[in-house]
């Protein structure tokens, strides 16, 4: 018989075929084919002997690396030797799957084949009789891996950066990198791959180099410019970087030309962390030339809508200006000059050392005096108006009183001759406070409260020449006499627009009736000098350094307007002089006249063949020639002139 056998296993393994006959186990025939290739296919011829018998058996075995390896295939088969012979196929396949000669000791194993000595059969380094080396695998396959051999320290790398945790508890040794680890320790934070020793340092609160250092060289927390009025801190960003960041809000702030606290309604914001000059954070302001109309201010009745509310109505029922009836002077006392400084508070001066109050004192009245037409002695106390009466200051300044002025507070200051005096609401005068030379003659006075309390006034002369005095802290003064230009002017007003500018005003000449009109800054710096013809002009209301307005003889009124000088004349008698004026917004304009009439001018409109100016007569209850008004607001308003004439719109 013939056994065809094809094989695919190890190289140089040893195939071994045993014959035996069934009558005779005993004698076995034993054939070796060594040096097999991978894959062979081999024929073999059995003839059994004389008398043995046709029924054999056969017994093939594969030993790797020659005939005396170890076993790693084996099959018996029954067979019968007939004649012809006949053929035995055998298949016979040994798992070698890294070519090392080593047949694989892992399994499974069917069809034969039995374990070899390849305990990794995928790893053609890995076999018996190699040199162990330490890198985690059984290299010789004598069942330890790395034995004998020193291991080395690896980091956990969680973030599998290639930089080791640096904590020592979550390192372990091995012959071999295990997944997970690494031979670099360099890693302070195993949970962001972007952190370890090579990292570059960026801005986000991290140590990224693992130097024990958070963001430095981008000086995280300095304080920095941020635009806008913003004050900022450097912080970090998205990119990684610093930068300024805001640390207030960044807010719209909207046109408040008026100064009321109130932006102008649909003006453009402006955004900033801070206010800017002349803007408000809100805009609800209907008129923003007027600091009082706006929102939620007081409706008052004088044809505007303060409240910027249209559906609100003045109430006019029982307005007007009323006059006092019961007063601590003589009659026919005239008065020059009005000095307000809160509402329902003013001083009211004449000829003739006359000074009165109208005032709320809750407190002890240190000299004898009257109050509401009857006297008060030393040290009583004086309840409060009544019905609207003043108190009777009258000789404790001395003088005929030409100009008043008083600080909110209610010190008010006297022009009288050539000198200013100083008068406390306690009655303490002091007379001559600040004297100018002997020819001089104080025709108007106004003045500054500095953010310290320090006051500066301005006087003008009626030489043509204007003071600057400045009240010093030990209560004394300093001067600054200067004249406006080279003109020889005679002055008869003055008024501030805060301490941004001042407004004089007069004739050109003594005795002329040619207006003269200067505006200069706060340091007495001549700004502009205007004229006008034929007149004189005798009072004067600022709003700001762009806006004010003049009265003058001859019932003219003009207007100061963004450096512009012009004329707003009246239909009314030439005979007539305006002598106040009080001014609350642009075209809100008060004035008084010698024929005992409150005019309010409103503007022009636009009619046919040319602009109407819009002048009213609020008919104010008396006969007098008036000569002075002062107001806080347009619901605070005094006039007063002859024959003892004092009358107030608002009560």
């Amino acid at each position: 018989m013939k056994i065809a056998v094809g094989y695919t296993g190890p190289r140089d393994a040893c195939l071994v075929v045993r014959v035996a006959s069934v009558s005779k186990p005993s004698k076995v025939e034993e054939r070796r084919l060594d040096k097999l290739t991978a894959t062979a296919n081999r024929t073999i011829g059995v003839i059994p002997a004389d008398g043995d018998g046709d029924a054999l058996t056969v017994e093939l075995l594969v030993r790797e690396r020659g005939c005396e390896g170890k076993q790693v295939w084996r099959k018996a088969l029954s067979a019968t030797a007939a004649r012809p012979a006949a053929l035995l196929e055998v298949s016979i396949v040994v798992r070698d799957a890294d070519d090392d000669t080593f047949a694989d000791a892992t399994g499974p194993f069917t069809n034969g084949q039995e374990a070899g000595t390849d305990c990794a059969d995928e790893q053609n380094a890995v076999h018996p009789g190699v040199e162990e080396r330490c890198n985690g695998l059984d290299d010789d396959c004598n069942g330890v891996r790395d034995d004998g051999l020193p291991p080395t320290f690896f980091f956990a790398d969680s973030d599998h950066d290639g930089f080791g945790d640096n904590r020592l508890d979550a390192g372990q040794t091995a012959c071999v990198l295990p997944p997970g680890f690494a031979t670099d320790a360099g890693d302070c934070d195993d949970t962001r791959p972007f952190v370890h020793a090579a990292a570059a340092e960026t801005c986000d609160g991290l140590d990224d180099d693992c130097d024990q250092q958070t963001d430095e060289g981008f000086f995280v927390g300095d304080g920095c410019d941020a635009g806008a009025t913003c004050s900022g801190t450097l912080q970090c960003t998205d990119a990684g970087t610093s930068a300024c960041a805001r640390v207030m809000p960044l807010l719209g702030w909207y046109p408040d030309d008026d100064g009321d606290g109130h932006g102008l309604i649909d003006g453009g914001a402006v955004l900033a962390c801070t206010q800017p000059p002349g803007r408000a954070p809100s805009a609800d302001d209907c008129d923003d030339t007027n600091r009082f109309i706006h929102t939620g201010a007081r409706e008052v009745c004088d044809g505007r809508d303060d409240d910027c509310d249209p559906t609100t109505l003045e109430t006019c029922s029982d307005a007007g200006f009323k006059g006092f009836t019961r007063f601590p002077l003589p009659t026919n006392a005239g008065w020059n000059a009005i000095a307000p400084f809160g509402r329902g508070f003013t001083w009211v001066v004449g000829d003739g050392n006359q000074i009165v109050l109208r005032y709320f004192f809750a407190a002890i009245v240190p000299d004898a005096g009257q109050e509401d037409g009857g006297e008060v002695d030393a040290g009583s106390v004086i309840p409060g108006f009544g019905d609207g009466g003043f108190i009777n200051y009258t000789g404790k300044c001395n003088g005929n009183f030409r100009a008043a002025w008083a600080t909110p507070q209610g010190r008010v200051y006297l022009g009288e001759g050539n000198q200013i005096d100083r008068l406390e609401l306690d009655a303490g005068c002091l007379e001559g406070w600040h004297k100018i030379e002997p020819s001089a003659e104080v025709s108007g006075l106004s003045g500054v409260v500095a953010g310290d309390g320090g006051v500066t006034l301005y006087a003008t002369l009626r030489d043509g020449r204007a003071v600057q005095v400045r009240e010093m802290g030990d209560g004394g003064a300093r001067e600054r006499t200067w004249a406006p230009d080279a003109s020889n002017a005679e002055l008869y007003t003055v008024t501030t627009a805060g301490s941004e500018a001042l407004f004089v005003a007069g004739t050109a000449q003594p005795g002329a009736s040619h207006g003269y009109f200067a505006r200069l800054d706060r340091d007495s710096t001549i700004l502009s000098v205007a004229g006008a013809g034929q007149l004189r002009v005798q009072a004067s209301s600022a709003l700001g350094p762009s806006l004010a307005y003049f009265a003058g003889s001859n019932n003219t009124l003009f207007s100061f307007e963004d450096a512009g000088y012009r004329v707003l004349s009246g239909p009314f008698s030439a005979a007539s002089h305006f002598v106040g004026v009080c001014a609350f917004g642009l075209n809100q304009v008060l004035v008084v006249d010698t024929e005992a009439r409150i005019w309010r001018y409103s503007g022009t409109v636009q009619a046919d063949g040319g602009s109407i100016e819009l002048w009213v007569d609020l008919k104010p209850s008396t006969n007098s020639s008036l000569r002075a008004i002062g107001a806080t607001a347009p619901d605070d308003v005094w006039v007063a002139g002859d024959n003892n004439s004092i009358l107030h719109f608002g009560e």
